[in-house]
């Protein structure tokens, strides 16, 4: 299905104007603001920067990067105060955004979609390192015995 101009124009102002929303939200719900206002001195330098840079895959960057801080504020660290396991959501939260990022930045192609998986299995394998090592570590330490003085 081969989208026309207009809709890629369309669909990219939509990209600019969600973006522009997380940004919003992001300043507003940080908690470390500079008196001074260095920090969105410094925030609007780093997105001229990539749009100068980067020009189109730039902006596309800009937006990935404000999806993932939206995922993270507005999903993952909500989850996790509410009890869910922070292995579990960490994948899910680095698979949305894999996904996201590598579908805006190369659109929906085989070699995207090869991308995706191995970054998958990557994840994947971690997480399962990091499990055996916590099985390790914590038989480890419920059998280690304080010596007596």
């Amino acid at each position: 299905m081969k989208k026309t101009a207009t809709s890629k124009r369309l669909s990219f102002m939509l990209m600019v104007f969600l973006s522009i929303a997380m940004v919003f939200t992001f300043l507003n719900v940080r908690t470390t603001a500079r008196a001074d206002g260095a920090s969105p001195m410094f925030l609007a330098m780093f997105v001229l920067f990539m749009v100068l840079v980067g020009g189109r895959k730039g902006i596309r960057s800009l937006v990935g990067l404000m999806v993932a801080v939206f995922l993270i504020l507005a999903f993952l660290i909500p989850a996790i105060y509410r009890g869910a396991s922070p292995v579990g959501m960490g994948i899910l939260t680095a698979l949305l955004i894999t996904v996201f990022s590598m579908v805006l930045l190369n659109d929906v192609s085989a070699k995207t979609g090869v991308a995706v998986v191995a970054t998958l299995v990557g994840i994947l394998a971690a997480a399962v390192v990091y499990y055996i090592l916590r099985r390790f570590f914590t038989s480890v330490a419920t059998t280690w015995k304080e010596p007596k003085n």
